[in-house]
């Protein structure tokens, strides 16, 4: 004999919270090891949706990851003169001198055989 379990909503609320704050921890934890160099370009690019879209608005910081709003590449900052500071008004694809390419947002993925 087999006894069905169903939670009460107050415990489905608690797993879904409990849920949602393992996925935000996971993605500062492969933001940061992507921005700290700990991850290839390759990997960086397989996960591109995870990186902000660039707004002239953000704050940078050196090795920060984000993605062209034009083209969906990805794009490392390579140099910011003080440790903070406002995005230039540059989009990263033609402001080469602060940012570097990691990935072509129009590359074609072969996943198993398959091609997304």
């Amino acid at each position: 004999m087999s006894v069905f379990f169903r939670p009460t909503p107050h415990e489905v609320v608690a797993m879904r919270r409990k849920e949602a704050a393992v996925k935000s921890a996971s993605l500062i934890v492969f933001r940061r090891m992507a921005e700290n160099g700990e991850l290839d370009d390759d990997t960086i690019a397989d996960h591109a949706v995870l990186f902000d879209v660039w707004n002239k608005e953000d704050t940078l910081y050196k090795g920060c990851i984000r993605r062209c709003p034009e083209t969906g590449e990805l794009f490392r900052s390579l140099d910011v003169t003080n440790s903070k500071t406002k995005a230039t008004q540059v989009l990263p694809s033609k402001a080469d001198k602060q940012w570097e390419i990691i990935a072509d947002g129009g590359s074609e993925k072969t996943i198993n055989g398959a091609t997304e």
